[in-house]
């Protein structure tokens, strides 16, 4: 298995991955689903340029073995104003194939998007997931990722 920065012929293959990361998001917390019409939104909005970007590091990863069978988006954050000054990167979407899980390649993923990033001068990484997503949240405690802050959600109001 290969991991390699995302090409143009990936894009499909990327988005079609994200779509089943969606659906796995939304079995975990149905407050997650996905918005009627996500894929043009997406597309409009230059997913294919941020998956395609490659400064001052690769915007997604794909494993490839001979066919897509995961990917790592990911963007530069900036230092915060109330925060020590470093500059930072945030995992946007990790996503690996059923046919390959539990075989190393989300593991193998976020570390090649850990070191590509450190080359480009990145000090460290944030993720966010699903906290009810108890197998994704194990998932990255076992890499090393220990929780900083949690975000609340209140539900909107009913309308009658």
């Amino acid at each position: 298995m290969d991991v390699r920065p995302a090409e143009r012929r990936d894009v499909d293959g990327i988005f079609a991955m994200w779509e089943a990361l969606q659906s796995q998001g939304t079995a975990s917390d149905p407050r997650y689903a996905t918005a009627t019409g996500a894929r043009t939104t997406w597309l409009k909005a230059g997913f294919a340029e941020d998956c395609l970007r490659k400064v001052p590091f690769p915007g997604c990863l794909v494993a490839d073995d001979g066919a897509l069978c995961g990917f790592v988006t990911g963007t530069l954050t900036g230092p915060t104003y109330v925060l020590a000054p470093v500059a930072g990167a945030r995992i946007d979407s990790l996503y690996v194939a059923p046919r390959v899980r539990r075989q190393g390649v989300g593991r193998r993923l976020v570390e090649t998007f850990i070191a590509v990033a450190e080359r480009a001068g990145v000090d460290g990484v944030d993720v966010g997931t699903l906290i009810k997503d108890e197998r994704a949240v194990a998932f990255w405690k076992g890499l090393g990722f220990d929780p900083m802050r949690i975000t609340l959600v209140r539900p909107p109001r009913k309308t009658t």
